[in-house]
């Protein structure tokens, strides 16, 4: 007799997120992050890390009340605070090889869905690190150039 095997959640510190712990396997990774029927586009390194760092600005937001309106997260706080959605659930879009990969992919998607009323991103362009390991700076400006011409 078979049986199905439950998948291993993790829930994030903070605002709780939950993620199938079979998505840290995956390196550099594209997710979408539900909140109800909103969702909010980012990219991953470290699924865990990355996860537990937003349930954590998260909770940061709820507990203020609120965000600056510039902030990354003003959109997903606001929507928390009107919807109360309990929880965030993640689904991983696609992993990659290598970093430059993934932040084209991102700026792909963030363009897709720009107009989207169900998107939560505030930002038309995905974030180029500045002064960290995630990307080097030949990689940065390959990306740069390409977001210019695309």
């Amino acid at each position: 007799m078979e049986t199905s095997q439950q998948p291993k959640i993790y829930s994030s510190d903070g605002y709780q997120i939950k993620c199938d712990q079979k998505e840290f396997q995956f390196g550099y990774s594209l997710l979408k992050i539900s909140f109800g029927k909103k969702f909010y586009i980012v990219r991953a390194k470290s699924v865990k890390s990355t996860i537990d760092n937003l349930g954590k600005q998260i909770r940061t937001g709820l507990n203020k009340k609120g965000l600056a309106e510039d902030a990354l997260l003003v959109h997903v706080v606001k929507h928390i605070i009107r919807a109360r959605p309990l929880v965030g659930t993640v689904e991983r879009v696609d992993s990659f090889d290598t970093a430059l990969q993934l932040i084209k992919a991102e700026q792909t998607v963030l363009d897709q869905y720009q107009q989207d009323p169900l998107c939560l991103n505030n930002n038309s362009q995905a974030y180029v690190p500045i002064g960290n390991d995630f990307m080097n700076e030949q990689d940065k400006q390959r990306f740069l150039k390409w977001f210019e011409k695309r």
